[in-house]
């Protein structure tokens, strides 16, 4: 019998807001320019779940095709705010941001407070497959979770996985071979 699809965690992506660096707070409060991932399946539901409260997006709002297009948006928007994953930040500003108005703010840029839940707007990424993975998706899983593939992910300027989601895969590996 076949086993449900397989969902491996293998990394943190960061998501979270970001300023052009020349921004000043009360500058683009009554007027910002908004950009967000065209991936309706991710970010924005997560953006919506967290931020906007339900709310819908702002008239105005640019959904660009992913976090290179925001990141180069906001370089030439003095008045852009958007968010993406960690690993496209460059030249711009990243947020510390708290879960509610009696939390502390947390830098998404410390791995420590995205693996340990303080920044809020943090989610794992995960693989599927379709059924059990053999072959060669197998043999990438298997590099994807290792030392070497870990550090690639973190010369990449994401997030390695914390030993408790390795021993996780680990144990979803044993379980299914």
């Amino acid at each position: 019998m076949a086993k449900a699809p397989l969902i491996v965690k293998y990394n943190l992506i960061k998501e979270f807001l970001i300023l052009n660096p020349a921004v000043v707070f009360n500058r683009f409060t009554s007027n910002p320019h908004l950009f967000s991932s065209g991936c309706f399946q991710c970010l924005p539901i997560k953006f919506g779940q967290n931020v906007m409260d339900g709310e819908d997006w702002a008239e105005g709002t640019q959904f660009l095709p992913g976090s290179s297009a925001i990141n180069e948006a906001l370089h030439e928007d003095k008045a852009g705010i958007g968010y993406y994953g960690v690993g496209y930040v460059d030249g711009v500003k990243a947020l510390d941001i708290a879960h509610d108005a009696d939390s502390g703010y947390y830098s998404p840029l410390e791995a420590e407070n995205v693996n340990e839940g303080h920044y809020p707007l943090a989610r794992p990424l995960y693989f599927y497959t379709n059924g059990v993975p053999g072959g060669q998706v197998k043999e990438f899983l298997d590099f994807v979770l290792s030392t070497e593939g870990q550090q690639l992910i973190e010369e990449a300027g994401f997030y390695q996985l914390t030993p408790e989601m390795l021993e996780t895969n680990e144990r979803v590996f044993e379980e299914i071979y």
